[in-house]
């Protein structure tokens, strides 16, 4: 991994393979939902907004100057950070980097377009409303973040989004889209010295602010170990429950993500195989890690009965209890660091998910280099995971949230 550094803050991260047959360039903006002070769901509005203009492109041309080389382009917005990437042959990638540059730095937000594309926003979130995995999740959330509405939702609600004007887009971007908040990513077959050639533009942009303000007096709840429950028109109920961990920037992350896999993270886990093969209580089992800048939750899932839900919700607290007071054995440990890390390999086989990676590791201020996690997970103890779930695996410290069908 390389990495240049212009005079106004912008970071160029290249990691080159001559033998790739493809090219993943990414920009990231280190803004997210987190960043909200108001007019919730702005940061997502603005990713899609990009798209749809700029001065030197309508949205047609943007997406067929992508699509008529046989790339792939795309966006996400995430609670800490908006990135916005495109894959392309090689031989082409700087005609797919054209585009993201250009709507990032040269978006003009057509009235008629923004018109549209709040429709499309609120649509959208009318999909995910309709999707119970996706509602129980944002109920767990929410009620996690009760202080926090700036953490409960990405896309903000209906009501949020129709509040926002093209003003409030600029500001947003104005504020937050400058090279000091910013940085590329850029995989695959390319020349580092090509890329800093190509991004040079970048350099004679100026920041708006010497610094970005960023909220970090983030102070989780105290949870209740109760549980939220919804009603909908749906066949299959929907259990979900959640813990506040220490974040990947924080040595016990390790004896954490080593920890959720033994709870729940594939089907040799402990709730997979208790819940779902001994008792047939659900179809659907998991866990999984997943980290933010200041804090990390451990969520779990479960589709299953509604007649079935107050199981397992006691076998999920036994498990955490359990967690407490017990060494796990060694077959277990050693099973899920193996776990851990073949999934890594797997996940880090192609240039477009490195790209990812490093993104991502970068937004959370944690090394580049695989190998490096991989390592520290190979070196978690029994005694490591049960001083984490001492700490962590405590009552005051995890929420459940249901979602059960009207009838």
């Amino acid at each position: 991994m390389k990495l240049v550094k212009f005079n106004n803050g912008f970071e160029i991260y290249t990691k080159e393979n001559k033998d790739a047959k493809t090219v993943t360039f990414s920009i990231y903006a280190k803004v997210g939902s987190f960043n909200e002070e108001s007019h919730f769901g702005i940061a997502h509005f603005l990713e899609h907004m990009v798209f749809k203009g700029t001065t030197n492109r309508n949205a047609a041309q943007i997406i067929e100057d992508v699509e008529n080389y046989g790339g792939v382009v795309n966006a996400e917005t995430s609670f800490n950070y908006t990135r916005y990437y495109v894959t392309m042959p090689k031989e082409y990638w700087k005609k797919g980097a054209d585009v993201i540059c250009d709507i990032l730095f040269n978006s003009n937000f057509p009235e008629d377009e923004f018109k549209l594309e709040k429709k499309v926003v609120q649509e959208e979130l009318k999909m995910y409303n309709d999707n119970p995995e996706s509602y129980v999740s944002e109920l767990l959330f929410k009620e996690m973040f009760k202080s926090y509405p700036e953490r409960q939702t990405i896309g903000g609600t209906i009501d949020s989004v129709e509040s926002i004007t093209i003003q409030n887009l600029i500001d947003f971007k104005d504020k937050f889209y400058q090279p000091n908040n910013m940085f590329a990513v850029v995989t695959g077959n390319i020349n580092t010295e090509d890329v800093v050639e190509f991004l040079s533009f970048i350099k004679d942009i100026k920041n708006k602010n010497e610094s970005i303000d960023i909220n970090n007096d983030f102070k989780p709840d105290i949870l209740d170990s109760q549980t939220v429950t919804k009603r909908k028109n749906i066949e299959q109920s929907h259990l979900i429950w959640g813990l506040f961990v220490a974040p990947e920037n924080n040595k016990e992350s390790y004896a954490l993500k080593v920890a959720s896999v033994i709870l729940g993270g594939n089907a040799s886990s402990r709730l997979y195989r208790i819940i779902r093969e001994q008792k047939g209580l659900a179809y659907t089992v998991s866990t999984h890690y997943f980290s933010m800048i200041d804090c990390a939750i451990i969520e779990g899932y479960a589709g299953l009965e509604s007649k079935s839900i107050d199981e397992v919700k006691e076998i999920v607290v036994e498990q955490f209890e359990d967690l407490r007071n017990n060494l796990v054995s060694d077959e277990e440990l050693n099973r899920a660091i193996a776990y851990f890390n073949g999934k890594q390999a797997i996940r880090l086989d192609n240039l477009t998910s490195i790209n990812g990676y490093v993104g991502q590791s970068i937004i959370l201020g944690v090394s580049t280099d695989p190998e490096y996690h991989l390592e520290q997970i190979r070196n978690v103890t029994k005694q490591d995971i049960q001083n984490v779930a001492i700490k962590y695996f405590t009552p005051d410290n995890w929420q459940f949230a249901e979602l059960l069908p009207i009838n």
